[in-house]
């Protein structure tokens, strides 16, 4: 997919600002990234008969059979800036750590590697997120190396590891990744991460279709990210529309849900593990099998076409 005619950038991060750097290497240094990086795409992109996986459109409450499949998100757009700097690379300033975090004069540190092209098709590229786990600190004392029957002292700068795999590619006009958090380590991806705002929990908690005893402890019980993203698939789903079709639905999963006495609310449990298994069932994400009577829970849903 790249050759070594190919760029290499530092997808530069400070706060929520974001800046493209040129990763100046030696011939050799560059033949190897170009080759990891192909590697790495190979693995992203195929199964383990060497067939393309199949591309799934990303949704959050959704995770692809490894090694099967991929998410895309066939919306996103590059960057302007690295668009730029694939457009014109001589005129992008080399990345320069000056601290032993890799952070430069500007006070940008590294978010991510990423091999960029473009060909008639368009742009395409590769990212691997970084992490300061890959600044190689140099230990405290110093470093012996054997060299010419000898052991000398090894004398080492700034230097960082690069790691096999790739966490996201371009290409064809959509993001493919197979894990959210590694693709969202390379490019910011919150605006495809469908969770519940703070004022749609708000709602929630007042919803008419629920009686909550203690409203302090549910708020504090749906404050994190899971819950919020089961509080959004709720309200996209219209579940609490029909009270009596909760009801109904409820004895078909063999799930015990409580209402009130004249069965027009439903009774949120204060305790943790029973607000999370009726959360998932209002998800849809409890279901009977079809040739049993268990009740399965699944953590991972998607619309079948």
């Amino acid at each position: 997919m790249f050759t070594e005619t190919d760029e290499i950038f530092v997808w530069a991060k400070k706060g929520r600002k974001n800046k493209v750097y040129k990763l100046k290497t030696s011939a050799s240094v560059k033949q190897l990234f170009i080759e990891l990086f192909n590697k790495g795409i190979n693995s992203l992109m195929q199964d383990d008969n060497g067939d393309e996986r199949e591309p799934i459109p990303f949704e959050n409450n959704y995770s692809v059979t490894a090694r099967e499949e991929n998410f895309i998100i066939r919306t996103f757009v590059i960057p302007q800036e690295l668009r730029d700097a694939i457009d014109a690379p001589d005129v992008v300033e080399n990345y320069t750590p000056i601290d032993e975090k890799g952070k430069t004069e500007e006070g940008y540190e590294i978010r991510a590697i990423v091999i960029g092209a473009k060909d008639e098709q368009g742009y395409y590229l590769a990212g691997q997120r970084f992490t300061q786990r890959q600044v190689m600190v140099k230990p405290k004392g110093f470093n012996l190396f054997f060299q010419h029957d000898m052991f000398v002292e090894e004398r080492r700068g700034f230097s960082i590891n690069i790691g096999e795999t790739v966490d996201c590619v371009f290409i064809g006009g959509g993001l493919i990744f197979e894990k959210y958090n590694d693709a969202n380590g390379v490019f910011d991806l919150s605006e495809y991460y469908r969770t519940a705002s703070q004022s749609e929990v708000d709602q929630f908690s007042n919803n008419p279709a629920f009686e909550i005893s203690d409203s302090d402890t549910f708020a504090r019980s749906v404050a994190g990210i899971s819950m919020r993203k089961k509080i959004a698939k709720i309200i996209d789903l219209g579940t609490l529309n029909d009270v009596g079709k909760i009801r109904t639905n409820a004895t078909k999963v063999n799930v015990d849900i409580a209402f009130t006495d004249d069965g027009s609310k439903v009774k949120i449990p204060e305790d943790k593990k029973e607000l999370k298994k009726v959360m998932a069932f209002l998800a849809e994400e409890l279901y009977p099998g079809l040739f049993t009577n268990n009740t399965y829970l699944s953590n991972s849903t998607r619309k079948v076409d």
